[in-house]
């Protein structure tokens, strides 16, 4: 289906006509939407339970559009590149003697340092694949291109660059309205606090009673014998974990709704700004209610084995929760809602079958891509920035790659609206949110190794002593703990720094495709404008002559 877009100019910016009749006054255009094809997405379905390790991004490009696709496909890749760690994880996590667990296994180390360089080529080589699927769908020029938002407002001047009226908003009055988005966020990150400081006493995690966050009506059910106590043979400990993961996506889509409000208040210019406003605001506080008690458990209470319960319980409690609420659910009530709708209307009149479409995709929900990325990242966090206290992540991360993307899948065909077709080059900011979050995980990874856990022990005996069955740094050897701690953490920035250098963001391939296709256009500038000189040239001439 093919899109021709119109463009207006309204005070000298350009925008779609069709969002121009959105947007304007009195409104003219209500909402416009793309059908779903029958035909088509049966097909794409029956391709995507076919091929169950590899997405077929090309068929879901020529359905969805290359911003859909480019989450795929890289989702794809994700899943192809796990499966290198997750061999080692199984490895190091069974290949281990009776009574060593996370706290003391010495491979550990090796596992971490493995996870982060890993992750670094991970992030490296998906540019190199973002440059050829861009190269190959012909969207790789879409960086330079933006759309100023219908909603921007600000007072008309004349533009120092091009001369033409454009509409202006001064940047400390935007530096001001962030700062009110921040008080206006505080309140969500203090229930965000709370729900987490509620977990952490259910769990039994906070033991000092005379601490300020000890709560004891709570901590009382997770002691011995209780029903959330960690000698508990059905496993109670794990419900004020997965509880913890239920409360958080609730909050999260309490919280989509004030930042999105926030993000509109903030009056960003481009689209391209207001996405990466949402996106910083969304992934700080998804990160912080997601991270947060398993920051608490790894460099406060320095316990590895509990770091390794709790982020196991959220890592699938996470996992479950997404199927049942985003899939299962709303498939059941959205398709009770179509059913019920084309009832009423074949009672009244007969339908052909485009209106019997259009019918059905009335009663579905439009997609958001924007969450999907953000769940993804999240697990590209819980695999990587604690590598050393869960071993078998990557392992379980790809089992639950390929439960996503078929669910994801299965979402976008029978859930919810065809979303309309968005061109883009690559994943856009999400790329720069996964480089923090391996910058994240060299630091993580390496003060659980030498603080945390008694790995560091295993390969350094002569600084520790042993007090009733625990490893302590002895007297004197703290410097040099924490000087190897700190040797380890440069060495793995350094080598992140040394594989950007060294490995070239696009393929050869598509480098001597690029400069190849530069040089015919250059050429065929020149042509034109030989061929210019030349009739003006023999114009003169005619003009003479007669």
């Amino acid at each position: 289906m093919s899109l021709i877009r119109y463009k207006v100019e309204l005070c000298g910016i350009e925008e779609s006509l069709v969002v121009a009749l959105q947007h304007s006054k009195p409104q003219i255009i209500e909402d416009v939407q793309a059908l779903h094809n029958k035909e088509k997405k049966d097909n794409l379905w029956q391709k995507m339970k076919k091929n169950w390790f590899e997405c077929p991004v090309d068929d879901i490009r020529d359905y969805f559009g290359e911003e859909i696709a480019f989450y795929f496909a890289w989702m794809s890749y994700f899943r192809w590149a796990l499966c290198i760690p997750s061999v080692f994880g199984i490895f190091v996590y069974f290949w281990r003697n009776p009574g060593i667990t996370v706290d003391d296994n010495f491979l550990l180390p090796f596992y971490a340092l493995l996870m982060v360089v890993w992750a670094v080529f991970f992030v490296v080589m998906w540019r190199r694949r973002e440059a050829e699927l861009s190269f190959l769908w012909n969207t790789y020029g879409n960086e330079d291109a933006y759309d100023i938002r219908p909603e921007f407002y600000g007072a008309i001047r004349t533009s120092p660059i091009t001369g033409k009226p454009e509409k202006y908003f001064p940047r400390w009055r935007r530096w001001l309205r962030y700062l009110v988005s921040f008080i206006f966020t505080m309140p969500m990150l203090l229930i965000a606090v709370a729900a987490m400081l509620c977990s952490l006493n259910l769990n039994g995690y906070i033991k000092d009673k005379h601490s300020p966050i000890y709560v004891s009506s709570l901590a009382y059910f997770a002691e011995p014998g209780h029903i959330f106590a960690g000698d508990n043979p059905y496993h109670g400990y794990l419900i004020p974990t997965v509880a913890h993961s239920i409360v958080i996506n609730i909050l999260n889509t309490i919280y989509r709704s004030i930042a999105s409000r926030c993000t509109n208040f903030e009056n960003h210019r481009t689209e391209s700004e207001w996405g990466r406003s949402l996106i910083v605001k969304r992934v700080a506080f998804e990160a912080f209610d997601c991270f947060l008690p398993l920051f608490y458990i790894a460099f406060y209470q320095l316990d590895v084995v509990n770091l390794r319960r709790e982020l196991l319980g959220l890592f699938g409690g996470d996992e479950i929760r997404r199927l049942v609420t985003e899939t299962i659910i709303p498939f059941l009530t959205e398709h009770f809602s179509q059913w019920r709708l084309k009832r009423q209307f074949c009672k009244m009149h007969k339908m052909t079958k485009v209106q019997e479409q259009a019918i059905s995709d009335s009663v579905l929900e439009e997609y958001d891509l924007f969450d999907d990325y953000l769940e993804m990242v999240m697990h590209f966090g819980y695999v990587t920035l604690f590598a050393s206290a869960f071993p078998l992540a990557s392992a379980v991360g790809v089992i639950f790659l390929l439960i996503e993307s078929r669910s994801d899948m299965f979402k976008l065909l029978f859930i919810y609206q065809r979303p309309k077709v968005v061109r883009t080059c690559d994943i856009g900011v999400w790329f720069n949110v996964l480089w923090c979050m391996v910058a994240v995980s060299m630091l993580t990874n390496t003060v659980i190794m030498g603080f945390s856990s008694e790995q560091l022990a295993e390969w350094l005996p002569w600084m520790y002593k042993t007090i009733e069955g625990d490893q302590y740094i002895k007297e004197g050897y703290g410097r040099y703990i924490v000087a190897w701690v700190f040797a380890f953490e440069h060495f793995l920035i350094l080598s992140a720094l040394f594989i950007t250098w060294f490995v070239n963001s696009q393929p050869k391939w598509v480098r001597v495709a690029k400069a190849k296709e530069k040089y015919e256009k250059k050429v065929e500038a020149q042509e034109a404008i030989l061929f210019t000189s030349e009739r003006k040239h023999s114009l003169r001439n005619s003009k003479k002559t007669q």
